[in-house]
C-alpha cells in the first residue's frame, strides 16, 4: 500500500495507524511526507499487537518516508528509522527507547571478500 500524507498548518498533525499486523501479513506498507514539520507531524502507529514494536514513529519533514513490513507477528521497517533529517521514534510505554539515528557510512575495506558455507538440516 502507498501512502502519501501531507500535514500542515491546515490539516494539523495527524497519525496514521497500520493496520492489525497479523492481517497484513505478507503486505508491504510506503509512506511519504508531502509535508510536515516539528509542530504538524505525521505519527505512524501500531494498534498495539506488534511484538517489538519500538514506539510510534514521527515523520517531520518533507520526504520523511518509511517502508514496513508485516509477517503476521510484527512490523519491520525495512531502513534504519532516523536515517532521513527529523525522522524519529518514541518509546512505547514500558519499554527503552531507540534514541534518533543518522545514516553513516561505512569505512572502505580491503579484506577478502568471505563466502558462507552452505547449511543443511535434517528433520
Amino acid at each position: 500500500m502507498l501512502i502519501r500524507a501531507l500535514a500542515n498548518q491546515f490539516t494539523g498533525p495527524i497519525t496514521i495507524t497500520l493496520p492489525p499486523v497479523a492481517e497484513a501479513k505478507g503486505r508491504w506498507y510506503s509512506i511519504l511526507s508531502r509535508g510536515a514539520d516539528p509542530v504538524n507531524n505525521i505519527t505512524v502507529a501500531d494498534k498495539d499487537d506488534s511484538e517489538c514494536w519500538i514506539g510510534d514513529i514521527v515523520l517531520n519533514g518533507k520526504c520523511d518516508r518509511l517502508l514496513l513490513y508485516s509477517d503476521g507477528i510484527c512490523w519491520h521497517p525495512t531502513a534504519n528509522v532516523g536515517a532521513w533529517p527529523g525522522c524519529s521514534t518514541t518509546a512505547a510505554p514500558g519499554t527503552t527507547g531507540v534514541p534518533e539515528t543518522t545514516a553513516t557510512t561505512a569505512a572502505p575495506t580491503t579484506a577478502a571478500p568471505t563466502t558462507a558455507a552452505p547449511t543443511t538440516s535434517q528433520t
